[in-house]
């Protein structure tokens, strides 16, 4: 088990992307937003850009939330700083038909450890673009260990679907891993299932219906989930011991982050 982590201290419930549907996720303000509504921790996922920063951004492209053909890996963070991003509709419902956050822009991962603090527990999902060629997953791994250490922030897992990029962050740090499983990796789950618990990481994140391949599985304290929104689901998730549960809706469930 990582030397930084207290499996204890894990929130119960993990913000998606901060609050994501009050504020444009990923950003500045929806960590800011996240934190004022009593949040105790996030999930959020980080990438590499092309000038070798770490930014904070889920989608490996811009068009979803800028309507710009660009993909991250291929941009300098200067350049990505000066796309500004688009509000959802949703979040704009959310907000009464207003806009709450009309200047948002990718943030540089840095800047979020600085507005979450180090006593904020954030689950850092890396995405490594599947176009990327020559992909150096140490040099990765050497840049986000880089910011976290500049924070000295370890109140955190680093996650990932990748096992090639997690077995490389092991070489270089004690920070908690965690694998994640999609509901297409369902068969996969069944077959490790037996000898899950043997697997290098300190901690998996399958999607929840996934959850079920996991009845042989001993210790579910070291299961992290996603991305649940109803609360009968959730219940049940943590009666049968997950240790966390990471949802959009955390401002409807600030009060089962501890029960």
């Amino acid at each position: 088990m990582s030397v930084y982590v207290n499996p204890a201290k894990i929130p119960r419930l993990l913000a998606h992307r901060g609050a994501s549907r009050l504020m444009t996720e990923n950003t500045l303000q929806a960590f800011q937003k996240c934190k004022e509504i009593g949040a105790l921790g996030t999930e959020l996922d980080v990438q590499v850009c092309a000038s070798g920063d770490v930014v904070v951004f889920h989608d490996y492209d811009l068009k979803r939330l800028a309507g710009e053909n660009f993909r991250i890996a291929e941009m300098s963070y200067e350049q990505l700083r000066e796309i500004p991003l688009n509000t959802p509709t949703e979040v704009i419902a959310k907000n009464k038909g207003q806009n709450p956050c009309p200047h948002s822009h990718i943030p540089h991962f840095d800047s979020v450890l600085e507005v979450l603090g180090r006593n904020f527990f954030i689950d850092i999902e890396v995405k490594i673009d599947p176009k990327q060629k020559n992909i150096q997953y140490r040099k990765i791994a050497e840049q986000i260990e880089s910011c976290l250490n500049r924070h000295n922030h370890r109140h955190c897992i680093v996650s990932s679907f990748n096992k090639n990029f997690l077995h490389e962050y092991k070489k270089i740090s004690p920070q908690a891993l965690a694998l994640i499983y999609s509901e297409a990796d369902s068969n996969a789950l069944s077959a490790h299932s037996i000898g899950a618990q043997h697997l290098p990481f300190d901690f998996f994140k399958p999607e929840h219906p996934c959850i079920t391949a996991y009845q042989g599985f001993p210790q579910k304290n070291r299961i992290i989930t996603w991305t649940v929104d109803d609360e009968q689901t959730m219940n049940a998730l943590h009666t049968a011991g997950v240790k966390s549960i990471i949802t959009n809706r955390i401002e409807d469930f600030v009060q089962k982050q501890t029960l």
